[in-house]
């Protein structure tokens, strides 16, 4: 997701027998985001129908009457030619997804501690495990406090 959503990729690295997998990943995940944000009630939707463009000036969450559905967004977003980040602001699903999967965590140290723990198992006496075996032991390691509760 990752890199679908990132506009100077999209689909052109995939193959295409991968490509309609990641085009239906996208809808699904798109239609989740969509689903969840529609959910938000509206901050200005005690506006009446009479009430005039002035009133309207001083509502700044309201969202846009005209979103398109999922799918529609998906395939705009896919066949759009710009390659430019800013693109993102005309799809605010894809713009969602974008955020989620392409933000990088602020901090180093959880990575730092799990190479920390693995270089604690991963010793001279035990120069011989299996790849399968040492990621079962830095799991276990890593998460031995949730069996002391």
């Amino acid at each position: 997701m990752a890199s679908v959503t990132l506009p100077q990729l999209r689909l052109r690295w995939l193959d295409e027998g991968k490509k309609e997998r990641a085009r239906a990943l996208l809808y699904e995940y798109v239609s989740t985001v969509q689903q969840s944000t529609d959910r938000v009630p509206e901050q200005c939707s005690s506006v009446t129908e009479s009430a005039s463009q002035e009133d309207d000036f001083f509502c700044f969450d309201s969202q846009p009457s005209e979103n398109p559905d999922a799918r529609a967004e998906v395939d705009m977003f896919l066949t759009d030619t710009s390659r430019d980040i800013d693109c993102l602001h005309k799809f605010p699903h894809i713009k969602n997804l974008f955020l989620k999967y392409n933000t990088p965590l602020p901090s180093s140290a959880p990575v730092e501690r799990l190479f920390s723990l693995g270089g604690q198992i991963l010793t001279p006496r035990r120069n011989r495990l299996t790849p399968a075996h040492f990621e079962r032991q830095l799991l276990l390691r890593a998460n031995k406090w949730l069996m002391a509760k």
